[in-house]
């Protein structure tokens, strides 16, 4: 009794600890907000192509590489029951053998995708991030090789105590939908379905998220915002 008296009150512990660091989620961000949080120097242009995508630009000639980063709102707070897990997935295919360093990542409220370039890259870049959002391709190979290795993270991580704890708590504060958060990925979700399934739900997930109205291109260093219109222009025009 004693014992369970002890981890009640472990438990309990963590949930109060855990309740600010959640309470965040509930006001997330949109693009234009982070641009006027941003922007309080007032050198920041906001752009949108004829395709609705939103361009941010930052002219900065202290930077030598060119800093960019696509986000898409397609983060953890975006899933389903049904496609709980496959947005991060989504993001590590979206990243996978790229040629300029990309970093991909997916957050609460948005998967990220950020590198440095030189300027000779940009239009390279451009187009590249262009045709994932309109037009992706990836393999069966791809598609299993990501997937299994997302069902061992997910396995892996549940049996931690870790992920009891944090499972536990997301169970608790997010009653409703606990699969809005990482720690919510449960491997019951991720059980035996096949190649062709997994790729109807990314599918899925590219069509209705990774579009360019639902996303925003950030650009700092030495360039000009009509440099980065005109690129970006040319990139997703077709």
């Amino acid at each position: 009794d004693k014992m369970a008296s002890m981890q009640k009150k472990q438990f309990l512990f963590y949930i109060l600890a855990f309740i600010p660091l959640a309470l965040p989620l509930a006001a997330q961000s949109s693009f234009r907000e982070r641009y006027e949080l941003e922007n309080q120097a007032g050198n920041i242009q906001l752009l949108t192509l004829e395709n609705g995508l939103t361009v941010f630009v930052r002219e900065d000639d202290t930077s030598v590489p060119i800093h960019v980063q696509l986000s898409v709102r397609a983060g953890f707070s975006s899933q389903d029951v049904e496609n709980a897990g496959f947005f991060p997935m989504y993001t590590t295919l979206f990243a996978k053998d790229n040629i300029y360093g990309i970093e991909g990542e997916c957050n609460a409220d948005s998967a990220s995708y950020t590198t440095d370039i030189s300027p000779s890259e940009m239009e390279g870049l451009f187009s590249f991030f262009a045709h994932n959002l309109v037009q992706p391709e990836y393999t069966d190979k791809d598609v299993s090789a990501v997937y299994a290795d997302f069902k061992n993270r997910v396995e892996s991580y549940a049996s931690l105590t870790t992920g009891f704890i944090n499972s536990a708590i997301d169970g608790r504060i997010f009653s409703d939908e606990p699969w809005k958060n990482e720690s919510g990925i449960y491997p019951p979700l991720f059980a035996g379905k096949s190649t062709a399934q997994v790729r109807s739900i990314l599918y899925d997930i590219g069509k209705r998220f990774y579009t360019p109205r639902n996303s925003a291109l950030f650009v700092t260093g030495p360039v000009s915002a009509e440099e980065v219109y005109e690129t970006a222009s040319r990139a997703f025009s077709s």
